[in-house]
């Protein structure tokens, strides 16, 4: 069976695991080190790991580094599970009213109040950059926030793409002339539910550097790494293809960014 943490979020032009499993065995030994200096999603980190072999992932996208760093260094189920139930005690609904009332016309056309509350205070308590355990609620939260919720029922929001998030314009277009209207989720039921279907598969056993860094900076991380890479395996950026910024803004903004699609304001050249 396919592990189930290379599917945990839906991510814009990545290769099959087949892909990075299939060099890495023919490249490799166990115990060795792969590189990915552009890791997206994580498949090569997650596909070393589970060969047990070391990697390296660089990637300067918040999504990439929460989404990989989720499937290569994740916490016990256990953990995760105590956490979601200390989150929902936690949460009071009325608190985030407000700023439920306060959002944009997105938002209020994206997701039912409930369900926007709920994201509002994930977005605003998660420490995910710090917490092994909050990273993997928000790369679990990340792999629902959007997606086609008229045919499943594990996304939170009104009828998107699951690759991409749609620009605020057009999406409230889209839903409004299809009279479309945004789901009642329960986030925190979502997310047990997601939890436990991924961890029904077996945790990597490899060892694994997520480095949330522009890969030009790569030789200054690596000064004290203690052996060779044996290889690099990674899909570098798609130049004035797709920009990862536009394309990933609700994600983004789930993990602390502004409410709306930039561009450059994480990197000037931030194509994928």
């Amino acid at each position: 069976m396919r592990n189930r943490f290379h599917s945990i979020c839906p991510y814009f032009a990545m290769f099959p695991d087949s892909f990075a499993s299939g060099w890495i065995e023919r490249l490799t030994r166990p115990g060795e080190t792969v590189l990915d200096p552009f890791c997206g999603r994580g498949t090569t980190a997650l596909s070393a790991a589970l060969a047990g072999r070391n990697s390296i992932s660089c990637d300067v996208n918040d999504v990439a580094y929460c989404l990989t760093q989720a499937k290569t260094n994740s916490p016990a189920i256990k953990s995760v599970k105590a956490r979601l139930s200390a989150l929902q005690q936690e949460f009071e609904a009325s608190d985030w009213r407000p700023q439920t009332r306060q959002s944009s016309e997105f938002f209020h056309h994206a997701f039912s109040p409930s369900t926007l509350g709920q994201l509002l205070f994930l977005r605003a308590t998660l420490s995910w950059r710090t917490s092994r355990v909050d990273n993997m609620i928000a790369a679990l939260a990340l792999g629902s926030l959007h997606g086609e919720s008229q045919v499943s029922p594990n996304y939170f929001s009104n009828q998107m793409p699951r690759t991409i998030s749609t620009k605020p314009g057009y999406s409230v277009r889209f839903w409004v002339s299809r009279q479309l209207k945004a789901p009642k989720r329960d986030v925190f039921a979502i997310l047990r539910g997601r939890a436990a279907y991924r961890y029904e598969s077996p945790l990597p056993t490899g060892r694994s550097l997520v480095l949330h860094a522009d890969m030009r900076t790569l030789p200054r991380h690596l000064s004290n790494w203690p052996e060779p890479v044996r290889c690099v395996i990674t899909s570098p950026p798609y130049l004035d293809v797709t920009s990862f910024e536009e394309d990933q803004w609700l994600r983004l903004w789930f993990l602390g960014g502004p409410p709306h699609p930039t561009r450059g304001r994480i990197s000037r050249d931030d194509s994928i």
